[in-house]
């Protein structure tokens, strides 16, 4: 028996309405975890035409140095992952701080680079953030800024660092923070500071994974509901990631082939230059024990980890029986036999594996706060 119209009005209304209603529930709930999480997502659609991996405005240069720009909330996409990094009002990827410690707690500072900021993983799941959500009493700020080296870890924690007094500091170190320094800013057998800290990480090629000037983003005027609905901005973002995806994958791994090749002949290059590597060794050792004397001054415990997956010289270590030294690269490399380390093109670790190595971590704190010195 055909329809009647009347009928067939009442179900195209009501669904309609469901359509509608469901519409309205999403955006509500959008809305509800971007106030929960404190993250604005109308960056899905802003942020579009800057998806390279470290987006503008997440970084500043000033005072011949580079940090975190305060306050940046930006989204970084590449065919590997997609994230929200949000800054907070004193230039840490982390968290608000107060300078004045909580009673009860011990305070830990991480320092490091992109690895350490956690490049492609979400916050709350970076190694750094195991630890804190574990033991209840302790506080992990993480001071992490891509592009650093020893000199710049050194100067952010003098600069910025000692004023959370933190009883704990832990160096996380890979081959590229070791090599990353300026050498020829050695002045009369003493690391020249002040001139290294201007190292530029956006000299390195970034994975452009959305072209900025992409047809497909080329619109005269946003819609409306596209420029100020939650859901819309994420649905629209979805969408024009699968309708793009094979074809960003493939620019996704010609540039990191290229980054790739170009970090391995400059790797070359320094090895070919005469006293190189005698520079590094000496420039690291005096930025490690302008370290050792900051912290044992102030009582402050100094942790270094090698979390890389290649080993690295003890020898800027061996002089301080007081550095607690750990060297993961036999364990990463027993890891790696189980799972990819890093994501398919970025060279950074996967989510997985900052779970393991903030288990690690959460493991030597917990050992480390039964111990009577710390």
């Amino acid at each position: 028996m055909a329809q009647s119209p009347r009928k067939g009005l009442i179900n195209g209304s009501v669904l309609i309405v469901s359509i509608i209603s469901a519409l309205l529930i999403g955006e509500a709930l959008m809305r509800l975890v971007g106030m929960v999480t404190d993250v604005d997502y109308t960056l899905f659609a802003k942020e579009l035409k800057n998806s390279d991996r470290l987006p503008k405005g997440l970084m500043n240069f000033n005072n011949n140095f580079w940090s975190l720009t305060p306050g940046a909330q930006v989204l970084a996409t590449t065919s590997d992952f997609s994230v929200i990094y949000s800054i907070n009002s004193r230039g840490l990827r982390d968290q608000e701080y107060s300078f004045e410690k909580p009673k009860g707690k011990k305070r830990v500072l991480a320092l490091g680079d992109s690895f350490t900021f956690g490049e492609g993983v979400d916050y709350g799941k970076r190694f750094t953030d195991i630890p804190e959500r574990i033991l209840l009493n302790v506080e992990v700020i993480n001071f992490g800024v891509p592009g650093y080296g020893l000199a710049q870890m050194l100067t952010k924690f003098t600069a910025e660092g000692l004023n959370y007094n933190p009883d704990v500091v832990i160096l996380f170190i890979n081959s590229a923070i070791i090599h990353r320094d300026d050498v020829d800013s050695m002045r009369d057998g003493k690391a020249a500071l002040g001139v290294v800290a201007g190292h530029n990480p956006a000299n390195s090629p970034a994975t452009v994974y959305i072209g900025r000037e992409n047809p497909f983003f080329k619109v005269k005027k946003q819609l409306f509901l596209l420029d100020k609905s939650c859901l819309f901005n994420f649905l629209h973002y979805k969408i024009s990631l699968f309708l793009l995806k094979n074809r960003l994958r493939q620019q996704d791994k010609q540039i990191w082939g290229d980054i790739l090749t170009k970090h391995i002949y400059v790797q070359a290059q320094h090895q070919a230059t005469n006293n190189y590597e005698s520079k590094v060794v000496t420039k690291g050792a005096l930025i490690i024990n302008k370290f050792h004397e900051l912290c044992k001054e102030r009582g402050i415990t100094l942790i270094v980890v090698n979390i890389n997956d290649t080993q690295i010289g003890k020898v800027f270590f061996e002089p301080y029986d007081t550095i607690k030294y750990y060297d993961l690269s036999e364990d990463l490399k027993n890891e790696s036999k189980k799972y990819p380390l890093r994501f398919v093109y970025d060279m950074h670790y996967n989510q997985r594996t900052h779970g393991y190595i903030g288990k690690v971590i959460t493991g030597i704190l917990k050992r480390l706060l039964n111990e009577s010195n710390c």
